[in-house]
Formats: C-alpha cells, sequence, structure tokens
C-alpha cells in the first residue's frame, strides 16, 4: 500500500492527475448540475462535491458504502454522471466495473474514464523505472475500451490527451501519458406498439377523450 500511495504522488503522475480534475472541473460548468458518482484507486485523495468511492487492487470499493467493482449499489439508469480516474488501470483491471458503471449511468448521462496510455512512451518509461507501477498499476488501450463502451451501450464517444506541460489537452492524436474517455449513453427509444386510438368526441378542457374499444365491444 506503501508503494501505492507513492506512487500516486511521484512525478508525471500526480502533475496528471492534478491536470485531469482541472480539466473535469472546466467540463461541469458545460453540463447540467447532476449526482456524480467518482470512483478512484484507494490511494488518491477523494474528489469533492461528489459521492466518491475509492477502490482498492483486489477490487473493494470503500467510502460512504462498502462494495464490489462488480456490483455497484446503484439501481440501473439511475446515476446522471460517473467518473472512473484510473480505477481501470488497478490490477487486476476491473472491466466489470467499466459494465457496471454504464448498467448504473441513466440513459443521456456522462461517463467520464482517466488512464494511463497503453502506447505512451512516458509511462513505459515510468513503468520500467518504478516497481510498485508494474505491479499494481495496469494500462489500456483507449481505442479497446471505446469499443467496449460502444458494446455496451456508450456513444458520442470522444478522446482527450494529456500531457506535463501541456494545456488544454487535446482532442485525438498521437498517445500521451493519461487520456479521458468521455461518452454518453444512449437513450432508449420508445416504439409504439399500435396505432394511436382516434377521438371519440370533442376537447373537453383541453383534452380530447380516446374511444374505449374494449367498452364497444361489451356492449
Amino acid at each position: 500500500m506503501q508503494q501505492q500511495q507513492g506512487l500516486w504522488e511521484t512525478e508525471p503522475v500526480a502533475t496528471l492527475v492534478a491536470s485531469e480534475r482541472a480539466w473535469l472541473e472546466s467540463r461541469r460548468v458545460q453540463w447540467p448540475q447532476a449526482v456524480e458518482l467518482w470512483v478512484h484507486p484507494s490511494a488518491l485523495v477523494a474528489e469533492r462535491g461528489c459521492v466518491s468511492l475509492s477502490l482498492d487492487a483486489a477490487g473493494r470499493l470503500g467510502g460512504p458504502m462498502v462494495a464490489r467493482a462488480d456490483c455497484l449499489p446503484f439501481a440501473d439508469d439511475s446515476l446522471p454522471r460517473v467518473v472512473l480516474q484510473h480505477a481501470l488501470d488497478l490490477r487486476p483491471a476491473p472491466r466489470a466495473l467499466l459494465r457496471e458503471a454504464v448498467r448504473a449511468l441513466a440513459p443521456g448521462g456522462h461517463l467520464v474514464v482517466f488512464g494511463f496510455d497503453a502506447l505512451s512512451p512516458t509511462i513505459w518509461r515510468c513503468r520500467i523505472s518504478r516497481r510498485g507501477m508494474r505491479r499494481n498499476v495496469g494500462v489500456n488501450l483507449p481505442l479497446r475500451l471505446a469499443q467496449l463502451g460502444t458494446q455496451l451501450g456508450l456513444s458520442d464517444i470522444h478522446r482527450f490527451g494529456f500531457s506535463v506541460g501541456e494545456a488544454p489537452p487535446r482532442e485525438g492524436g498521437w498517445p500521451r501519458p493519461a487520456y479521458a474517455l468521455v461518452a454518453r449513453k444512449n437513450v432508449r427509444n420508445v416504439i409504439a406498439l399500435r396505432r394511436a386510438a382516434p377521438a371519440a368526441g370533442a376537447a373537453v378542457g383541453g383534452m380530447v377523450p380516446a374511444a374505449n374499444r374494449r367498452a364497444e365491444a361489451c356492449r
């Protein structure tokens, strides 16, 4: 645990994490105010103003509630916004957490995933020089996560890259040390199973009474 704690406090990891949070704070201005679930490694400081859950390498969640990454204690389609800050980088990689996050995300809600890019030379140098990072932190390909998100029902997926000393983050482009995937959950389409019943009479108080076919059949 001390190795993991020290990892997130060293450079360039600490600067990247701070840049991610500052960037997301600027994005919140563009989104309506909503309850936000924030899941992060247990070694990171909890984010204020949201439901913050810490995740350890064994897949256990701590904080205001105790749960597992593969079984979030939230109903389907109930969370307007979910943020996973390097939660998918922990080993073993909790891919089930991504599925659970999408399940609990409300239709039209936003999902934000922060992670280390597996193709970034900076991250590979960090993994070689820091034994704790090789043991406790994995890396993912943003493209694969985006493909998995699409299969789970996400759309409008955008990738932003974070580099030390580079502001603001850029969308797309070559791999940078850290990335952010921003996506929305698809809104379920309501399909009419039958044609609308014709009006049976004149409007009364702004409402048009519909024909009651069941009542007519009983006459």
